[in-house]
């Protein structure tokens, strides 16, 4: 059942949503091209480990650990960047994937924070995230877009195909398995409501629906049952199928999250100490890749084009098409006129036959990105096949009048595609004219400025801000390119980064007019933010209050006005978190879960069986070394003697000693 809803979801997702994609992959195509493409990144990071962020509620219990360490590639979803750079935990990957205009909030008060982080962006996410993204490190994919996987990517040699996925964790995941990273550890990957959060701490959104007849019940890692919304219910199937295809390593440290099939199951304290040892400098690794595009803008242009006359050439056929129809049902005056139908009518049927197949491309480019449009064909289709009282001309002349309607949707889909991308080839045409005067003279300061206006013009904001940084290095003592710069930032409400800059400028220029105009503009929107949280406080908005003392400490973090806000706010968080009830839980519950653990072992479901003994240690900590204990048992079962004497020497710090428990410890520290 759970499979069903899936792919409904999906199929939903795309007939609600397709034409948004569709917008939102045109409007990225200038940072999928001018970024590094995936087919160059595949395999760079081969056998390190990495470490995939979500914004789920352990995110928060985690990130301590994750803290001491530095020997994992991190990997963060857009989501949870706000609780990593909370913590100083700079991610070395971000992810984005959703299409929502929403979804920038995210991302934007951090975004001067990421400029040395690395973009991966599926296609169709939102364009805001990806253009004023301000980091130069970037790769563009997609599961399913037609546009890219079936024309620009094979042309272009841009290998940016992935499985399936339909949220931001699954491109995440996707990436990481990519790029050849192993074991792959899962951190806040809770795909699960957990007692009143929805997310961590740092999210943006954190919403759970007041009627749980909205959720799904689910097994959950320490064998207790959780809740979750439908999609991510979805999200967590397309998961355990896509680690079932890859076969790489993956290891869930979410105890209190759902199940998630094949995959092994450690707290976050085991795996830093048994996986994450080995000096690694990430860094490094990172600095050896040529960031480099694979196509130059003269080759792209060319490649639009050709799908445009390609597109165009579709439009007319479909015209044709669609004016022969019109003849046909013209010529036989309806239903009613039915002399010599058939015959008139059988070459165009054949005919249409025969389009379809020729253009099948074009046509399920279409078919995916103008669902709504397409759905009124097909289900006239199904109500002309039942019909039963019909004759055969009254047949034909219903198939001819449906082809006629599908002539048409196909037309004016064709078209509105090609304004779109008439669009992104004559920016591509504007960015490599002023790129081609720029390198006639690479030390002009005036082209300089004028390429970053360029790019500035054309939407692309990360170009534009380098361009102009490139001006500011060049000659840090003219004042056009840090207003220049000032007002990008504004326009772009990237307020964070313009409040730098426009305190740079002001040290170096201090009487400058323009200066000092754009400075007020970014206080008088600090002070804004200020005012509004003050009075969402005041009328007892606590979330709202929360983000918008979050957004007012990323510019003004020594203002002693909000402290008092923020330890009131610090004190109602704490006192309303549900925690788990770990000295309470009766003895039944004990008895209940242990049973469960140990007839998964039984069953040789051994990892259910550790998920279900990692919960009770949580539940039960008085136990703990006992538990520990038959952890490590589990894990000799499965060969896996590193986590065995992880536990096994857990289990002798908590108390429970003895020859047996030596034995073991000197026998596995013997296997090296």
């Amino acid at each position: 059942m759970h499979r069903i809803k899936m792919i409904r979801d999906i199929w939903n997702t795309t007939r609600r949503f397709g034409k948004q994609m569709l917008e939102n992959s045109i409007a990225n195509l200038p940072s999928l091209l001018s970024g590094t493409p995936m087919g160059a990144l595949r395999d760079k990071f081969k056998g390190v480990p990495a470490i995939c962020f979500a914004a789920g509620p352990s995110l928060d219990e985690a990130l301590p650990e994750i803290k001491k360490t530095t020997n994992a590639l991190l990997i963060a979803c857009d989501s949870a960047v706000g609780s990593l750079l909370k913590e100083n935990i700079q991610p070395h990957v971000v992810a984005t994937a959703d299409s929502h205009l929403a979804n920038i909030k995210k991302l934007r008060p951090h975004m001067h924070r990421l400029t040395n982080t690395m973009l991966v962006f599926g296609v169709e996410s939102n364009p805001d995230n990806v253009r004023c993204y301000l980091g130069r490190r970037r790769t563009g994919v997609t599961a399913y877009n037609k546009l890219i996987t079936n024309w620009l990517a094979p042309n272009l040699k841009l290998g940016c195909q992935f499985p399936q996925m339909t949220s931001v964790m699954h491109l995440a995941v996707s990436f990481a398995t990519a790029i050849g990273a192993e074991p792959i550890i899962l951190v806040g990957v809770d795909l699960a409501y957990i007692g009143k959060r929805s997310h961590s701490s740092g999210a943006v959104f954190n919403h759970i629906p007041e009627k749980k007849s909205n959720l799904i019940a689910i097994n959950g890692v320490s064998g207790d049952v959780v809740h979750a919304p439908p999609p991510l219910v979805a999200d967590r199937i397309i998961l355990e199928q896509n680690i079932d295809q890859s076969q790489v390593r993956m290891i869930n440290t979410s105890l209190r999250g759902a199940f998630i099939e094949n995959s092994e199951i450690k707290s976050i304290a085991e795996v830093a100490e048994t996986e994450l040892g080995e000096q690694l400098n990430v860094n490094a690794l990172m600095e050896s890749i040529a960031w480099e595009p694979a196509s130059d803008n003269e080759r792209i242009i060319a490649e639009v084009a050709r799908l445009i006359e390609r597109l165009a050439g579709f439009a007319s056929q479909c015209e044709k098409q669609s004016d022969a129809v019109r003849q046909i049902l013209k010529r036989h005056g309806g239903r009613y006129n039915f002399a010599g139908l058939e015959s008139d009518s059988n070459g165009l049927i054949g005919g249409d036959e025969r389009f379809q197949n020729e253009n099948n491309d074009l046509i399920s480019l279409i078919e995916e990105s103008f669902l709504d449009e397409i759905q009124p064909i097909l289900k006239q289709s199904e109500i002309n096949d039942a019909k039963t009282k019909t004759s055969k001309n009254e047949k034909i002349v219903d198939q001819l009048t449906n082809i006629q309607l599908k002539y048409t949707v196909f037309r004016q889909s064709a078209n509105t595609l090609i304004g779109y991308l008439k669009t992104v080839a004559k920016n591509f045409a504007k960015m490599k004219k002023q790129l081609d005067l720029f390198a006639t003279d690479t030390g002009n300061y005036q082209h300089r400025i004028d390429l970053a206006e360029c790019f500035r013009d054309c939407g692309e904001i990360w170009q534009a801000v380098n361009a102009y940084l490139q001006c500011i290095d060049t000659d840090p003592q003219r004042p056009v390119a840090y207003k220049g710069l000032i007002q990008l930032y504004i326009d772009a409400q990237l307020w964070a980064a313009a409040n730098e800059m426009a305190a740079t400028a002001r040290t170096i220029f201090p009487d400058d007019e323009d200066v000092g105009r754009l400075e007020k503009m970014v206080e008088n929107h600090i002070d804004s933010i200020f005012y509004q949280m003050n009075a969402a406080w005041k009328t007892g908005d606590v979330s709202k209050s929360k983000r918008l003392l979050d957004a007012y400490k990323l510019l003004r973090d020594d203002d002693p006005q909000v402290r008092e806000i923020e330890t009131d706010i610090d004190l109602l968080e704490n006192s309303s978190l549900e925690k788990p009830d770990m000295n309470h839980a009766g003895s039944a519950d004990l008895q209940a879960r242990f049973k469960q653990a140990v007839q998964a072992v039984k069953n040789q479901d051994i990892e259910r069986g550790v998920g279900i003994l990692e919960g009770l240690c949580l539940d039960f900590p008085d136990l703990t070394a006992k538990l520990r204990s038959q952890i490590g048992d589990c894990r000799i079962l499965q060969k896996n003697y590193k986590s065995a004497l992880w536990n096994f020497l857990k289990a002798w710090q908590h108390g429970l000693r003895g020859d047996e428990m030596k034995r073991k410890i000197d026998l596995l520290r013997s296997y090296g």
